[in-house]
């Protein structure tokens, strides 16, 4: 027994220290330096946290069996012990894995140094008054004490976490205002972080409910939701800190230069693409299952007792009835919440379609943004249904509703439906697609994003054109880049009919066949198109790669070929005849003179 606690000892801290410096130099040698090697000893620091008191606990629980040593109170103690330890090695290890106050090149969460310094101490304090919490409200429900002791114990332990949580809130409030106040505009502006900005408010609110709550004297409701809240926000630190080390794990062990990538590689046939297309595809496989998993961790300390309050609610007499369909408070709560949960996920598919698996891909930009895009209109559509499913309205109540609604549609949204089916066929048939460029009428631009109304095209001086996509769909567009469009230079010039022709042609030539950017084939072509007016029309063409190069090659051959017109005494033609009076040599007479 001695040996399994001096055992379980030496697990808790020295053996934690060693596996977490062990882990650091190992994983900072073999990744690189940045957000992997941050990312993988986090995931370390936290997994060596957890394992270490888990072991540790074990081995004691396992040694008072093997010794008969222990009696059933003391073991369901120990056991409460057991995983309050563990309970808090998981909130400290997360949150110092987050800080990283000693180590700026390894935080993994995008906050100042002068924050981490100021939260530094508050990872322990917060692990421990939450484990202690725990600890003491179960130890006097499993001894069976007064209610005014388990009252006087919570309504202590509860102020103490409310102490530590709220000066840790604090401290981050004081480190932004400071941030602000030293940093210029586009470093705060940089610095803001709109999910961290989130958190704190929801951090302040869920303080507010179990200080009210308190003040209140419900006691068990602020416990609960102070206990629900330090859980939640562990469960997501972890789930951070595991899914920004999933990229890399997932990108090591399928690596072609690793054994199962390697496998992988040459039992499947792929090719250094295809193998980043299976690594991403993997990852995010691992980082849903880690989401999923993380939402039924966040909802286990609920277990019945959400039931009954959502029960309660929604058997009020707060009850909409719409024909058929009784809609309370709870169910629009509760579609509410399918519907953002459904629109969020959504938004986060396509922000992981557009930036990690699609760029691995041979597709190019239009078909990548049309694919994004039809994946939003398919999530938004599926979400919208889930919603009624859950406020129990069929397709056929759905179907009456919507013919209830269409005779206003028809009058009133009668543009924008139209416009809406005209994006839906532009990302079908893609006769204009995301990075085209397109003329309609006198103004040419760039195609930079198809919305559900209209698209934006990007001008030459960057302001942006809104087109309803109806405009796009039943005009006529020009769209210069399309397909494999070629770019044609054309240069038109009237020059002097005294100049000689085969000049002419020999100098165009020769200026068209070596500029840079011009194509082999189609090959550049001089042609004498017409002789008027004392004048010969040349007309020359040269190709090049793309359409956008063509204002610019053009302008290049100008200057270029009118020097080496001039100096071979080839002159332009003008456009106005000069006309030459031929009077002789005989000398004027003054006018007006009389005899």
């Amino acid at each position: 027994m001695t040996l399994a606690a001096l055992l379980a000892a030496l697990l808790v801290a020295p053996v934690r220290l060693l596996l977490n410096r062990w882990g650091e130099v190992r994983l900072a040698k073999r990744s690189a330096a940045g957000r992997t090697a941050a990312a993988l000893i986090a995931v370390w620091w936290v997994l060596v946290a957890v394992l270490t008191p888990l072991v540790a606990g074990a081995v004691v629980k396992g040694a008072l069996v093997d010794t008969g040593a222990s009696t059933p109170l003391f073991a369901q103690i120990w056991s409460l012990l057991w995983k309050a330890a563990v309970f808090g090695a998981l909130v400290e290890s997360a949150a110092r894995a987050l800080l990283s106050a000693r180590w700026p090149a390894w935080r993994v969460a995008p906050i100042s140094d002068v924050a981490a310094r100021r939260l530094a101490p508050y990872p322990v304090l917060i692990a421990v008054s939450a484990a202690l919490a725990g600890f003491l409200a179960s130890l006097n429900n499993l001894l069976g004490a007064s209610s005014a002791t388990s009252e006087a114990v919570g309504c202590l332990t509860l102020l103490l976490e409310l102490a530590v949580i709220a000066s840790a809130l604090g401290q981050i409030g004081r480190a932004r205002v400071a941030e602000a106040e030293a940093a210029s505009t586009a470093a705060d502006s940089a610095n803001v972080q709109l999910p961290w900005i989130l958190a704190a408010i929801a951090a302040w609110l869920a303080l507010a409910c179990a200080g009210v709550a308190m003040v209140a004297g419900y006691l068990a409701l602020a416990t609960f939701v102070m206990r629900e809240f330090v859980w939640a926000a562990a469960v997501l630190a972890a789930l951070f800190i595991l899914m920004r080390g999933v990229d890399t794990a997932v990108a090591w062990l399928l690596s072609p230069n690793r054994p199962l990538g390697r496998a992988i590689r040459i039992s499947i046939g792929l090719s250094t693409l295809g193998v980043e297309q299976v690594v991403e595809l993997v990852s995010g496989l691992v980082r849903l299952a880690l989401l999923l998993a993380a939402w039924a961790a966040i909802l286990a300390p609920f277990g019945a007792d959400a039931q009954d309050v959502f029960g309660r609610i929604t058997s009020t007499d707060l009850v909409l009835r719409l024909g058929q369909v009784s809609i309370s408070p709870g169910a629009i709560a509760g579609a509410l919440l399918v519907l953002g949960i459904g629109l969020a996920a959504t938004q986060v598919l396509r922000v992981w379609l557009e930036s990690r698996y699609l760029p691995k891909t041979r597709m190019d930009l239009g078909v990548r943004t049309s694919l994004a895009s039809g994946v939003t209109y398919v999530g938004v559509f599926a979400a919208f249904l889930l919603t009624c499913a859950y406020l129990g309205l069929s397709l056929d109540r759905i179907a009456l509703f919507a013919s209830a609604l269409s005779v206003g549609i028809g009058f009133g949204l009668q543009a924008i439906i139209g416009n809406f089916v005209s994006g839906l066929i532009l990302l079908a048939e893609r006769p204009i697609k995301v990075g085209d460029w397109i003329a309609i009428g006198d103004m040419e631009g760039d195609v930079r994003r198809i919305n559900v109304r209209a698209t934006e095209v990007e001008m030459g001086d960057h302001s942006r054109l809104i087109v309803p996509n109806s405009e796009l769909v039943s005009k006529i567009v020009r769209n210069v880049t399309h397909g494999a469009a070629l770019g044609r230079v054309k240069i038109v010039l009237s020059l002097d009919a005294r100049s000689d022709p085969l000049v002419v042609r020999d100098l165009l030539m020769q200026r068209l066949q070596v500029h840079p950017d011009a194509l082999s084939d189609p090959a550049a072509a001089v042609y004498m198109t017409d002789i008027k007016d004392g004048a010969m029309e040349f007309t020359a063409f040269v190709y090049l790669a793309s359409p956008r190069e063509a204002f610019k090659a053009k302008s290049d051959l100008l200057f270029q070929i009118l020097p080496d017109l001039k100096a071979h005494g080839i002159a332009l033609a003008t456009s106005n005849p000069v006309v030459h009076v031929d009077v002789g040599d005989r000398p004027m007479e003054p006018s007006g003179a009389t005899a």
